[in-house]
């Protein structure tokens, strides 16, 4: 329950209570179903790309249908954007799938978790501050961001949302 959990907070929502298994082969745990695999790395998130490219070619999946869902200290707590092609922005996780998979276009879900203030900013890295323990009231906040991402995946799978 830290927010650096919300990628992995909204893909349980998207697996809908589905139990998700141990994919040796894709350092990952999945869930299949008829319309997606929702994937869990196991590796470090910094190394996360590595995983994710070994399920795109193991599943024949083009990047451009590659869906993240990942925190941003770049949103406020409990905002939600989707964004196709725009870069890592400092984010490791998303540096490290770049650099596997050799592209930038894919779809990207971000969950907001920034609720620090200025000063706060100033005193607690980001590095830390993700790492952190959620009160009761940002928990509140990270469903509402959790139920954005839900609503931003819906939005692309239905076609909802061009490239670039």
């Amino acid at each position: 329950m830290t927010r650096h959990n919300a990628g992995f907070m909204a893909a349980d929502k998207v697996a809908d209570g589905s139990v998700f298994r141990e994919a040796g082969k894709l350092e990952a745990l999945k869930v299949e179903t008829v319309e997606m695999v929702v994937l869990k790395p196991q590796t470090y998130m910094n190394e996360s790309g590595r995983s994710v490219a070994k399920a795109l070619a193991y599943y024949g999946i083009a990047a451009e249908r590659l869906i993240v869902l990942h925190d941003d200290l770049d949103l406020q707590f409990g905002d939600g954007k989707v964004s196709f092609g725009k870069g890592p922005h400092g984010h490791n996780g998303l540096l490290s799938i770049e650099r596997e998979i050799k592209t930038e276009d894919f779809f990207r879900v971000r969950i907001g978790i920034e609720s620090r203030d200025a000063e706060e900013r100033r005193l607690i890295t980001g590095q830390r501050y993700v790492l952190r323990k959620l009160n009761y009231e940002e928990k509140k906040l990270m469903q509402q961001g959790v139920l954005r991402a839900i609503e931003g995946v819906r939005d692309i799978m239905q076609g909802r949302y061009g490239r670039g």
